[in-house]
């Protein structure tokens, strides 16, 4: 880096520190898995009916719902999502006037699987801070 005062130029060599906190390396670790946790919990949950609430018709809507859930708990690209389709024809007897018929019934689910090889990158860059002057904008 250099600079001049007044009549005089000044050189001198900047330095940047790198800090590993290991409290805050395992805070951070920590907080990961509960995010983790608790986004697994939440795509589970997409594959239980609940009251009132049409099931998914597609895998789409259900891939839409899914990955808005992994940007919400801050895991994209941590889990790995699999999505199956399971379409099962049932034949309806004939009642009164209503003709037989076979009806299609789709169902649609996503499971859930860690990423074993994104953890060690993510809990690789926790914990550091780098430290630097202010002159060097970083």
């Amino acid at each position: 880096m250099t600079a001049t005062l007044g009549d005089r130029t000044v050189t001198w060599t900047e330095r940047r520190l790198i800090v590993r906190s290991l409290q805050h390396t395992a805070a951070a670790e920590a907080a990961l898995y509960k995010r983790l946790a608790h986004a697994e919990a939440a795509i589970a949950a997409l594959n239980t009916p609940k009251q009132s609430k049409t099931p998914f018709a597609d895998v789409a809507t259900l891939q839409k719902a899914a990955e808005a859930l992994l940007k919400q708990h801050n895991v994209v690209g941590l889990l790995t999502l699999t999505y199956t389709e399971t379409v099962q024809k049932r034949h309806v007897r004939k009642y009164g006037d209503r003709p037989a018929e076979t009806r299609t019934e789709t169902t649609v689910q996503v499971s859930v699987q860690r990423n074993a090889t994104a953890h060690p990158i993510r809990r690789a860059k926790s914990g550091l801070a780098r430290l630097c002057h202010q002159s060097t904008g970083c």
